[in-house]
């Protein structure tokens, strides 16, 4: 994954979020898996917790399911992913996309999202987490030097994602995003 050309905006390296400690943010979306991914984990963690009970008895089996419990929302925070909007850019977890590399921005239903995700428009940096929603946004870029022509990410509101990064650029006169766009 590469970053822009130019140097990151300096910031404290704390936590998963470093770049984005000093900026601006305009719009910062955090995608929670859905309620079916946290069924899936709490029920395996039960089953796991009730087999060792009923084996070694119920001490055991508590202390299983209040440790897979505490692994399981430790994973997921672990894993969650950061999307933000600030004045200069779009910050996807540790990979930042300057403003002025973004050509147009593009906001796909489940179905766009599915073919984009089968038949991608070329090489695209792919910021999604399936288990958390089934659209996204579609990013060109217009930048020669990044090996990606196209960001693909996952949103659970893609015309927020989408009007935040239009909203932005308008207050910076970036007029290249978003065709019949009046800045």
């Amino acid at each position: 994954r590469r970053t822009s050309t130019g140097p990151l905006p300096s910031a404290p390296r704390w936590g998963r979020t470093w770049t984005l400690v000093w900026m601006c943010m305009a719009y910062r979306p955090r995608l929670w898996p859905a309620a079916w991914v946290w069924i899936l984990m709490f029920g395996c963690a039960g089953m796991l917790a009730w087999a060792l009970a009923f084996a070694l008895g119920l001490a055991w089996g508590l202390a299983t399911l209040i440790v897979c419990a505490l692994l399981i929302v430790l994973g997921v925070a672990v894993t969650l992913s950061n999307i933000a909007v600030t004045d200069t850019g779009i910050c996807v977890d540790r990979v930042f996309l300057p403003r002025d590399s973004v050509r147009g921005v593009h906001a796909l239903d489940s179905a766009q999202m599915r073919i984009t995700l089968r038949t991608p428009p070329g090489p695209t940096f792919l910021g999604i987490r399936p288990w958390a929603c089934r659209e996204g946004v579609l990013l060109e870029l217009d930048d020669p030097a990044d090996p990606h022509t196209h960001w693909l990410l996952s949103s659970r509101h893609p015309l927020r994602l989408t009007e935040a990064i239009l909203g932005s650029s308008a207050t910076h006169d970036h007029d290249r995003l978003g065709p019949g766009r009046e800045v």
